[in-house]
């Protein structure tokens, strides 16, 4: 399979390759300088919060900040698998819906920043989760929380919302996957999780890891 483009210009939603991210945030992407300058009145709020938690991160000490930065690489670098393993999660093939409703959780454990990338992460299990049972766990903790869920979480079309979780860090990794267009042509890979754990730890680990995997999914 041919690489996808894995990404949405946030403001027009051209899908590309090469979109550059935002300079304030790091988490959005742009096609054009108009473009990111047509959509930073809706995007300020989100830059902001973003910033303010690499902030935070930073305060927490070099080893919260070190995770935060490794994580965002190491997703990017994956980009392409965990956006394919998600698809398959969701059975997104046969039901295109369940992009609104459901949110894949991927658990993974940070190896340290002795690690070479981009094989810095294990991923531990996985769970397909409803999106209201999430926003349901922000709104229980405050109403800061319930604001950033929806400005993170709130579907897009087309687009596949995906959780890293590092049980070090005190919030979770948001990455989207851009649905590719001739989806509904894929064959859903039933060992999604296994083979995604496979691609994203370095070679001579995999038989020892793999069997370290375990996810919950909807049928």
């Amino acid at each position: 399979m041919p690489p996808q483009p894995t990404e949405l210009c946030e403001n027009c939603t051209v899908r590309r390759m090469d979109l550059r991210r935002c300079a304030g945030c790091g988490h959005v992407r742009y096609c054009s300088k108009e473009c990111q300058k047509a959509h930073w009145k809706q995007h300020k709020p989100y830059c902001t919060g973003n910033i303010r938690i690499a902030r935070e991160a930073a305060a927490l000490g070099p080893d919260y900040r070190d995770r935060l930065k490794a994580i965002g690489k190491w997703s990017e670098a994956f980009s392409v698998a965990i956006g394919s393993a998600s698809v398959s999660a969701l059975d997104v093939m046969t039901h295109p819906e369940r992009i609104d409703d459901y949110i894949l959780v991927i658990f993974v454990n940070f190896l340290g920043t002795g690690a070479k990338p981009p094989f810095t992460h294990d991923i531990i299990g996985a769970e397909v989760v409803p999106l209201e049972d999430l926003r349901a766990v922000a709104r229980a903790a405050s109403q800061e929380q319930l604001e950033l869920f929806d400005r993170d979480l709130a579907p897009r079309p087309g687009m596949i919302r995906v959780l890293l979780s590092d049980s070090r860090l005190p919030w979770s990794y948001t990455t989207p996957f851009v649905v590719p267009e001739d989806v509904s042509t894929w064959r859903r890979d039933q060992l999604w999780l296994q083979h995604l754990q496979m691609r994203v730890t370095r070679p001579r680990h995999r038989s020892r890891r793999v069997r370290l995997a375990h996810s919950s999914q909807i049928e």
